[in-house]
């Protein structure tokens, strides 16, 4: 029986969701191995995490291992993902995930206490909001969840590192002491003292990297920023708030004091969370990474946690990508292609840069409101005849199951254009282009 014939297309988890689960269980292990033997902590053989539209999945624990490292603990956990009924080449991939703490730890063997790093109490607890003019998501799809302000990752991120900046420098209001907030709003006219609110001591500083298997971005134009492992920003919010939880619901080690926090690592070490990907380096192989900019393996990806199967938005996200990617590298001009043959001529009669060549796979409408919204003033379309033929048609969706070839409209613009009546009569007779 045909996937699909008698029931709804399965659907499946992101990469991004996958290293979230692994990224819980690695620190969920490691703080079981805290105060401890080494032989015989193991992981749940579930975890469960949050997504961006609130919702909790739980994840099955493909593998794990406490070790040490150079009198360093660590803890890698792994899931496999599972991509639903949608045909993506990362489906059954491991993704694996490490923790672990920044610098040597005072202590000796595996049997040592350890004390996760905290921010400093001064960090304040920002919230940015959305106000008039600013729109809010409705819809699932977009990086940020439904419900919330149309602020983007980047732009969020940009406003918190400005608003920590304007804190930093002054901070300080005339009156108080130098090391005291004052008091909280309470007070009457302009001179009153303003208290910030502050983070518990509690919150761990948390450094995500990209391992083996995880691509790294080497040209402007993508969310992440140049130089760094293409995890996405939604992936990267997501693996920080599953290592929250898992810090959260399992930090209190055999021996320490109740409210205690015990003494902190020597210079505020970082708990390091890395994502690998053992087979990345080839299953990059099989999309369009190098025309990107991301090479060495795979990004970690996802704006909602879940794959929809054979989804329109991730082939259209792609090529806005390729947009930006050429937007970027300042060009004005693209060259559309339904796929790589074609693409392969473009690049030998257009001589052009790498970033102009865009595949629109069947998305040719899609594509063309895209580039003008980016600003591209030139667009180029090479292709084989019966796709070149559907869009001159005015049908800008050029799979089977959304058009159909109608070549009487060739034939007569054939006839308009001068050619023989015997040539438009051939044409319109004919079965396919």
């Amino acid at each position: 029986m045909k996937k699909g014939l008698n029931r709804p297309l399965r659907k499946g988890y992101t990469t991004g969701a996958c290293a979230a689960a692994a990224a819980k269980a690695a620190v969920i292990l490691m703080l079981k191995g805290q105060g401890a033997r080494v032989k015989g902590q193991k992981t749940p053989a579930f975890v469960e995490i949050p997504f961006p539209d609130g919702s909790r999945v739980k994840f099955r624990i493909h593998a794990s291992k406490l070790a040490t490292r150079n009198s360093q603990l660590l803890a890698r956990a792994s899931v496999i993902k599972d991509a639903g009924d949608d045909p993506d080449i990362t489906n059954g991939a491991e993704i694996v995930a490490e923790a672990a703490l920044g610098s040597r730890v005072k202590g000796q063997g595996s049997r040592r206490k350890i004390d996760l790093p905290h921010a400093p109490c001064s960090m304040p607890l920002i919230q940015i909001k959305g106000g008039k003019g600013v729109g809010v998501v409705t819809k699932p799809g977009l990086a940020v969840p439904v419900g919330s302000p149309a602020i983007n990752p980047v732009p969020m991120k940009m406003i918190r590192e400005a608003v920590m900046e304007a804190i930093k420098e002054g901070s300080r209001v005339k009156g108080q002491k130098e090391k005291g907030q004052g008091s909280r709003v309470k007070g009457q006219g302009s001179r009153r003292k303003i208290d910030l609110p502050h983070a518990p001591c509690s919150m761990p500083l948390i450094q995500i990297k990209g391992g083996k298997g995880v691509g790294v971005v080497t040209k402007p134009g993508l969310a992440v920023p140049v130089g760094s492992p293409a995890i996405n920003p939604v992936p990267m919010k997501m693996i920080r708030e599953a290592v929250m939880e898992a810090i959260k619901e399992g930090s209190r080690v055999k021996g320490q004091k109740e409210k205690g926090q015990g003494s902190r690592v020597k210079g505020q070490e970082v708990l390091e969370i890395t994502i690998s990907v053992p087979k990345g380096k080839e299953l990059a192989k099989k999309t369009l990474n190098s025309r990107l900019g991301i090479i060495g393996g795979i990004s970690i990806l996802g704006t909602t946690g879940i794959v929809e199967p054979m989804s329109v938005d991730a082939y259209t996200e792609t090529i806005s990508l390729g947009i930006d990617m050429a937007v970027a590298a300042g060009l004005n001009e693209v060259v559309f292609t339904p796929g790589r043959n074609s693409e392969k001529y473009a690049e030998e009669i257009l001589r052009l840069k790498e970033e102009a060549f865009v595949q629109m796979g069947d998305y040719a409408g899609f594509a063309f409101k895209t580039a003008v919204k980016k600003g591209i003033k030139k667009i180029d379309v090479v292709g084989q005849l019966g796709k070149m033929a559907k869009i001159a048609d005015g049908n800008f969706k050029t799979h089977v199951r959304d058009s159909m070839l109608d070549l009487s409209h060739i034939a007569k613009w054939a006839e308009e254009w001068g050619y023989d009546k015997a040539i438009s009569k051939s044409i319109k007779q004919s079965n396919t282009a």
